[in-house]
């Protein structure tokens, strides 16, 4: 075999254009609830009536996929991974998420056919201060969104409508809560909490694929040697 045909298929061996899915889902809504009884700290800055609206970012390549269903797709994070789901409104410090998103395609609310993406974003902070104390802090995220039939079909991600703004049907809506312990000395230290819920009634999709490693390690390998190819055959008289 000749060493250009060897080389050529060595580098179409391996996928170029193997894709990690990156979904982004912008919501708008207005605040219903808002914690009252704080204690020393308060986290939200909403009160209720007030207009409330974010981003939340899904992940694939930080997801396992949990057998899909007809029309059904669970997906939650992989251990030691750093998160399926990210949102405007969490922390930045966590040493574990406990993420989970579901897709539901035509599935019977109250009557009637819909689409449904249920996300769950729950970070925690924990630290060992030793003898038994510690330090914990525990935020909750999540959206429940109920969607015209047709925003996405069965489980497979890459038809979700995207660039436009979908039908958001009533029901739809999230949630948010944050907490904070500290435990010393066989008793609490210190310690807060806070919370909202929010209705939503507007909500956009994005989608993009980014390369993924494997993917770009295989395209840099053929590049090295095609171009080694190139310079052994410069140096033959």
């Amino acid at each position: 075999m000749k060493i250009s045909t060897w080389l050529t298929s060595l580098l179409f061996a391996f996928p170029l254009v193997a894709q990690a899915s990156m979904i982004t889902i912008e919501y708008s809504g207005v605040v219903t609830w808002s914690m009252e009884s704080r204690t020393g700290r308060e986290f939200f800055s909403y009160e209720e009536g007030d207009r409330i609206s974010g981003v939340a970012v899904i992940d694939l390549s930080n997801a396992t996929d949990e057998a899909p269903e007809t029309n059904k797709a669970y997906y939650r994070s992989q251990p030691q991974e750093d998160g399926l789901l990210k949102n405007t409104i969490g922390p930045g410090y966590v040493t574990e998420h406990l993420d989970s998103i579901t897709f539901q395609d035509d599935t019977l609310y109250s009557g009637e056919v819909v689409d449904r993406i249920t996300l769950d974003d729950r970070a925690i902070y924990y630290k060992d201060l030793g003898h038994g104390g510690y330090e914990n802090s525990d935020f909750n995220f999540s959206l429940f969104l109920i969607l015209d039939s047709g925003a996405f079909i069965g489980d497979n991600l890459q038809n979700l409508k995207t660039g436009q703004a979908l039908t958001v049907l009533p029901g739809s809506a999230g949630s948010a809560s944050a907490s904070w312990m500290h435990y010393s000395n066989q008793m609490v230290g210190g310690a807060w909490a806070d919370g909202i819920d929010f209705t939503i009634d507007s909500v956009k999709v994005f989608r993009s694929n980014v390369p993924e490693p494997a993917s770009l390690a295989s395209l840099l390998l053929g590049i090295f040697l095609l171009a080694a190819r190139r310079r052994v055959l410069r140096m033959k008289p």
